[in-house]
C-alpha cells in the first residue's frame, strides 16, 4: 500500500499505515521477548545495558499507545520537561517495554467492582 504510485495514500493513510507498521514491529519485538523466555529459564539472558534518552523511548511508546487512549478519550501528554531528563543505564527494549505496560495499563478501561 505505501509504495503504490497509482493509488498513492492521503496523508492519514500514509499515517494509518506508519502506525500499523510501527505496531507490527512492535509486536514482532513482544514475540522475540517471549522466545527469550528459555533464555532465562536456562540462566542466559542477554542484556544490552547502553545510555538511554527517556525521550525517545516515552515519544515511541506515545505513538504506540495513543490511538487506543484517543478511543477512550484520554490525552496523553508529554510534560516539556521530559526532553531535559538525563540518560539512564538500562535495556532499551525493556525500558520501553516498562513504559509500554504502564502507559497502556494507564488508558484501559477499569475492572467492574
Amino acid at each position: 500500500m505505501e509504495f503504490n504510485t497509482k493509488e498513492p495514500l492521503t496523508e492519514g493513510q500514509k499515517e494509518c499505515v506508519h502506525n500499523i507498521l510501527k505496531g507490527g514491529n512492535h509486536l514482532l519485538q513482544l514475540i522475540n521477548e517471549v522466545l527469550e523466555l528459555a533464555q532465562i529459564e536456562a540462566g542466559k539472558l542477554s542484556l544490552s545495558i547502553e545510555d538511554v534518552r527517556p525521550i525517545k523511548a516515552i515519544a515511541e511508546c506515545h505513538t504506540l499507545v495513543q490511538p487506543l487512549a484517543e478511543d477512550r478519550g484520554i490525552e496523553i501528554v508529554i510534560a516539556d520537561e521530559a526532553v531535559n531528563l538525563p540518560s539512564v543505564h538500562a535495556d532499551y527494549t525493556r525500558f520501553k517495554q516498562i513504559l509500554l505496560n504502564l502507559m497502556s495499563n494507564a488508558v484501559k478501561p477499569a475492572l467492574p467492582r
